[in-house]
């Protein structure tokens, strides 16, 4: 096999040239095994053979010719800046000291020298395949392609850049994901010291939890409790439903479930049937229209109710979110105004610029407000 790898990599030609070898690496051509590249690539085009190629970014020239059979067929990068050239008329040779000070020497096409000329003294990326040094202790290299290393690493920064915030998101994330669980969990102790008996073990209640996300599951004993209590005449399985639901639809739309709950308990005191002299119905309160706008068709149902009712309140959070605290959290200031919203109509909360002066939406304003500090006390 070896009389064929030497033709491939033209080891017969190379070894004829003595020291040279000794101090410098040939880099030969043959771009993905073609033929040498004739001018630099652009750095997208250079990350894209970066990843293609498996590029060990970790290997450095030293390393592999220390052991150079143990490198065989193997990607590497190397970086550097070109310090001058010579040419036997068919080939250019290119001096280029890399970053760890030691030097290489590339033989490229002449017009990729004619490409480099604008900057004589270009800091270049190489992409370079290690080849069978066969009987010399000096691992040939054959040049897969050539890049200016500013455009290579303006889009490694980019691209770390964005990582960074990807990163920074997720740990925000994570941070208001586990303020959320642990603030919610206590939150429930409010106001109903009293012993309740543990929730029915039936196996429709007890596997409710479990389709629940990871965020929301450890709460839903916590608040099964507190809405058993604060309404004793649910019976265990619309209690469960109420509370799945409820954490659910928190979950989905992103609302805090101690508003949701603040909310409901203002509104119908987590009675289902509730009605109220205007004609709003259920736990939420929805009113005819309302309820129609939002696709409820049985507001006394509790899951439709509770759909329609916290995706309705996230709308009215979002129309005031110019009124969040810094990173997207909840203000006193625009709950107030979505609760208003909630109560009154949207139109009603802008001609007044804040809560109208209406006595029975302000009372409720101040009451969910009341109820929502105390949960998040």
């Amino acid at each position: 096999m070896r009389p064929l790898r030497e033709r491939q990599w033209g080891l017969n030609s190379i070894f004829s040239t003595s020291a040279v070898t000794l101090l410098c690496v040939l880099l030969f051509a043959a771009p993905l095994h073609a033929s040498t590249p004739e001018h630099p690539v652009s750095g997208s085009k250079y990350t894209q053979l970066r990843r293609e190629t498996h590029c060990d970014t970790s290997l450095t020239n030293a390393k592999v010719q220390l052991d150079p059979t143990r490198y065989t067929g193997k990607t590497l990068e190397l970086s550097g800046r070109v310090e001058g050239s010579s040419s036997d008329g068919s080939t250019v040779s290119l001096l280029v000291i890399l970053r760890d000070d030691t030097s290489a020497t590339l033989n490229v096409l002449p017009s990729m020298q004619n490409d480099l000329n604008s900057d004589p003294t270009a800091r270049v990326r190489v992409l370079a395949e290690v080849g069978d040094p066969g009987v010399s202790n000096v691992a040939p290299l054959k040049v897969l392609a050539i890049a200016r290393d500013a455009e290579v690493t303006a889009l490694e920064k980019a691209v770390e850049a964005r990582n960074e915030a990807r990163r920074e998101a997720d740990g925000r994330r994570n941070e208001i994901e586990a303020r959320w669980r642990e603030q919610a969990s206590r939150s429930v102790e409010y106001g109903h010291r009293r012993e309740l008996p543990p929730p029915p073990a039936a196996a429709a209640t007890s596997s409710y939890s479990t389709y629940l996300s990871s965020r929301a599951q450890p709460l839903f004993w916590p608040y099964y409790t507190y809405i058993a209590k604060v309404n004793p005449r649910l019976d265990g399985a619309t209690a469960s439903k109420i509370t799945f639901h409820l954490l659910n639809f928190a979950d989905r739309y992103n609302v805090d479930p101690r508003l949701i709950v603040a909310m409901i308990l203002a509104e119908s005191h987590f009675n289902p049937n509730a009605t109220s002299h205007s004609g709003a119905m259920g736990l939420g309160q929805l009113m005819p229209g309302t309820a129609r706008a939002l696709g409820v068709d049985n507001p006394y149902d509790p899951v439709q109710n509770l759909g329609g009712s916290v995706n309705y309140l996230r709308s009215r959070l979002d129309t005031f979110s110019s009124k969040a605290l810094p990173g997207g959290e909840l203000s006193f200031e625009q709950v107030s105004l979505a609760m208003a919203a909630y109560n009154a109509g949207v139109n009603k909360v802008k001609k007044y610029g804040g809560i109208p002066p209406y006595t029975q939406t302000q009372n409720y304003v101040k009451r969910v407000i009341s109820l929502y500090k105390q949960l998040c006390s």
